[in-house]
């Protein structure tokens, strides 16, 4: 097949998208969702999986601009931010990883869905102000779990903070590179 004929028969709008050698994650098909509710999450604040159609586009200036008013926000040192979110998606919100993960910094539909329940305000992932809300959220607390420990708030952030606390660290070069990446970036 060419890159023409799968953007076609699948309704992706934009080629550049593809990449010839990596997995190809299709839209799915649009199911009757009623008026009221959100493409990417539910009513009640539970986040769907894999809401293509639900993803917001954004440049990398945004982001990055957007990043640093959510951290200043929320107390969280902006180069930290910065630095997982380009670990994460390389600054890019329309992305979902394989596994699930949504948006720049790559959050998980359950986390979501439980840091909406904890809330009690209905952010969707899927969208880049809600995402980075979700997520510093996430981080503010973690922050105070691990007592502001950099390298067990980036450990937790990717491996989750009840790991980290039973288990230790165990993807260093995760931590090390957005340590590395920490320091280069303001």
């Amino acid at each position: 097949s060419t890159v023409w004929t799968l953007a076609r028969t699948n309704s992706i709008r934009n080629i550049n998208l593809i990449f010839i050698g990596q997995w190809l994650c299709l839209p799915r098909f649009k199911q009757n969702i009623t008026s009221w509710q959100p493409r990417g999450m539910f009513y009640n604040g539970n986040v769907c999986w894999y809401a293509y159609d639900a993803l917001e586009w954004s440049s990398l200036a945004q982001t990055t601009s957007q990043i640093r008013r959510v951290a200043a926000l929320y107390g969280l040192p902006a180069n930290l931010f910065l630095a997982i979110a380009w670990q994460e998606s390389g600054w890019r919100q329309h992305v979902i990883s394989q596994d699930g993960g949504i948006g720049v910094m790559q959050i998980m539909p359950n986390t979501a869905t439980w840091i909406n329940r904890m809330t009690g305000r209905y952010r969707d992932p899927y969208k880049l102000w809600d995402n980075l809300n979700l997520s510093a959220t996430y981080l503010s607390w973690l922050w105070r779990q691990f007592g502001g420990n950099w390298t067990q708030i980036i450990s937790a952030y990717n491996e989750g903070g009840y790991a980290v606390t039973h288990w230790g660290i165990y993807n260093w070069p995760y931590v090390n590179t957005v340590l590395f990446l920490s320091r280069r970036l303001w």
